[in-house]
């Protein structure tokens, strides 16, 4: 994939996988807000819960936000290639403990994928913001 042709100078660009990005990722960055979308059902879920979730909470900003929108169960009809992990609104919440909930929902809807195909998908969404100081063990 290649960068859009405008790129505002405030938005950092990367091209490549998740997982690349994070083993490039400076220890001294931090971010205000980490939006997820249609992205974790995809990738290994312990990998996720072990990996991808820690290194985001690490290189949250104090009072920081993520936002995940992800999918509970496979959409219908399917994908050719079905999606690695399915994640509901209370499993994400215990990822997220120490954590304060500012809008959980499961849901679903009817629509084009990205290639045009109409789907029901089935959708969770989940915003937490950060409260400092409070630990939780993680299990996938």
């Amino acid at each position: 994939r290649t960068a859009p042709k405008i790129r505002p100078p405030e938005i950092e660009w990367y091209i490549g996988t998740v997982e690349q990005y994070l083993e490039n990722l400076d220890p001294s960055v931090s971010f205000n807000l980490i939006f997820m979308r249609n992205l974790i059902q995809f990738l290994d879920r312990e990998w996720v819960v072990f990996t991808l979730l820690p290194t985001l909470k690490n290189h949250l900003a104090p009072k920081g936000t993520i936002a995940i929108r992800t999918f509970f169960r496979e959409p219908d009809p399917p994908f050719q290639k079905p999606c690695k992990s399915l994640y509901t609104p209370e499993y994400l919440l215990s990822l997220f403990a120490d954590f304060t909930v500012s809008y959980k929902r499961q849901f679903s809807r009817r629509g084009p994928d990205l290639i045009g195909v109409i789907r029901n998908f089935y959708l969770t969404d989940l915003i937490v913001s950060h409260v400092p100081n409070r630990n939780v063990i993680l299990q996938p």
